[in-house]
């Protein structure tokens, strides 16, 4: 019986062993980097513009499957964090900041983070849409360190410039890429540039302006700004120009995933190309630490203070309509897409009145294109009403 009892008891001993084992496993599955990347900002001139530069600390942290989070912490301002997550579904983005700022970036004073309101924004699948923050160090950082798990599975030859808001501007669309992958997950690439390519382009200026990605018309001004986005293209972004290269090194290995310990990003700009080669961006980094993936990494940002969210994921599109997403606030948690919360909220945009036209350009152009009808009808009466007048006169 005693032997038995031995026996039961070191078999039970391995089944824990194995078990702790496997915890770790699962807890060491993934790595989080800590390091710091400057921006620097360069004008037409092809002098740096502190006000649009800077240094930052950032985490980033990454799983086997692709799931990735990053965290930017200027070094010049206390109190401002700004965060992108990748859940294996979502992209997620927040930003908290103490100073309230203005369109330049000057600061009007400053609140506690719960006093304030901050931006949030979700989209659909792993392709950060988010159109804020000004100097896009969390769209680079997940150019060096999330997109190689979205270039091997889609194995597209085309892709959105992430330093350009492509909610709102067809300026990032219309690029070739060009990349070589690390063979090991995450896969991230060793290097990649995007150049101009015309045969991505649409035939017309309406089918570019009804890309699926882009936001909805909201009038007149804004197909003004997309027309003059279009006329810029085709007089500066000529074909096979270089608008972006990435190149990482000191490639290591933690826990089976493929990490760089260093990167430089530029972004040119053609109407620069005399000034630093078209230099308008540039983000170097380095990363100083490795760690294994805690537990408690959720893949979405904190909810610190009040969110005030862009949801995207509730994207809709018919003949007549279009919704580009759903606002809310929110202060406790990321709410699930298909939950009965959200799925009320979205059946209460589609019954609403702010729901924008889908075919916005089209309406615009057509109502143009009456008031000029109205214009040239009454210009080709003038003279017969004249000459009516006329002959009623001498009678």
């Amino acid at each position: 019986m005693f032997r038995f009892a031995a026996h039961t008891y070191s078999r039970l001993v391995m089944i824990a062993v194995l078990f702790l084992c496997s915890l770790e496993v699962v807890w060491g599955s993934g790595v989080t980097a800590e390091g710091y990347f400057t921006v620097t900002s360069f004008g037409g001139t092809g002098n740096p513009i502190p006000r649009w530069s800077s240094t930052n600390q950032f985490r980033v942290s990454m799983s086997p499957d692709g799931r990735c989070s990053f965290e930017v912490r200027p070094a010049h301002e206390q109190g401002d964090v700004i965060h992108l997550a990748f859940d294996g579904t979502d992209t997620f983005f927040a930003r908290y900041r103490e100073a309230v700022v203005d369109v330049n970036q000057n600061i009007i004073t400053r609140k506690p983070l719960e006093q304030n309101v901050h931006p949030g924004y979700i989209s659909s699948g792993n392709y950060p849409f988010v159109p804020y923050e000004e100097q896009k160090r969390v769209h680079i950082l997940w150019l060096v360190y999330g997109t190689g798990k979205y270039l091997h599975d889609s194995a597209t030859n085309t892709m959105i410039l992430p330093w350009v808001a492509g909610r709102w501007s067809l300026l990032a669309y219309g690029f070739r890429i060009e990349y070589t992958l690390s063979l090991d997950p995450p896969y991230p690439p060793q290097e990649l540039q995007f150049i101009r390519d015309l045969s991505f382009d649409r035939p017309t200026e309406e089918s570019e302006m009804e890309r699926l990605e882009l936001d909805s018309s909201s009038g007149d001004s804004r197909i003004a700004d997309w027309r003059k986005q279009l006329q810029d293209k085709k007089l500066y972004w000529t074909n096979g120009f270089v608008a972006g290269k990435l190149e990482s090194g000191n490639f290591t290995n933690r826990n089976g995933i493929v990490i760089p310990l260093s990167f430089s990003f530029k972004a040119f700009h053609p109407r620069w190309s005399r000034k630093l080669h078209g230099l308008r961006w540039q983000y170097d980094g380095v990363i100083t630490n490795l760690a294994d993936l805690p537990p408690s990494e959720a893949f979405r940002p904190p909810i610190i203070a009040p969110l005030r969210i862009q949801d995207s994921r509730f994207r809709f599109r018919d003949a007549t309509r279009a919704i580009d997403g759903i606002n809310y606030v929110t202060t406790n948690a990321w709410p699930q897409r298909d939950s009965a919360e959200m799925k009320r909220r979205f059946q209460a945009a589609l019954g609403g009145r702010d729901i924008s036209p889908r075919l916005g350009y089209r309406s615009a152009r057509m109502k143009r294109l009456g008031v000029t009808l109205g214009f040239m009808l009454v210009a080709l009466s003038l003279p017969v009403f004249l000459l009516w007048r006329a002959k009623k006169g001498q009678k």
